[in-house]
Parts: C-alpha cells; structure tokens; sequence
C-alpha cells in the first residue's frame, strides 16, 4: 500500500486501524478466562531479591566536589 495525501490512501489506514483496534480487544476479551495467559495477575508472585532491598549509597553517586581536578571521578574508579 503506498501512503498519499489522496482520501483514499487515508481511508485505507483508518480501515487499518479500526481493524487492529478490534483484534487487539478481542485478544483481551478472549485472553480473560484463562490464568496461564495473564502471569503477572498471579497473587503469589513474589518479588525479586532486588527490589526488596534498598540499594547501597556508592560514592560514585555523589557529585563531584567544585574545584577538583580534572582526574577526581577517574581516580575514585581506579580505587
């Protein structure tokens, strides 16, 4: 299909688009039912070990100091 600037080449994608639109909600209406389709509504999910531990304040997260040298932030990674 070749896009102009013709009514007709917008009416095709219009078509185009009501047609995803309504296989798109036919998919979750059909998808409804069944559990093994929807993982992430599951009550016993657990959560990674990740997000339940705050992270670890790093120096490198601190901004670097004004009047430092050019170097400060290469020489806090070599250490």
């Amino acid at each position: 299909m070749e896009i102009t600037n013709e009514t007709e080449s917008m009416e095709k994608i219009l078509k185009y688009i009501d047609a995803t639109v309504v296989l798109h909600n036919m998919l979750i209406d059909f998808g409804e039912d069944d559990d093994d389709i929807n993982p992430w509504s599951t009550e016993d999910d657990d959560m990674s070990d990740i997000d339940e531990q705050p992270p670890e304040r790093e120096e490198l997260d601190d901004a670097v100091p004004l009047g430092s040298d050019a170097g400060h932030r290469r020489e806090q990674l070599k250490q």
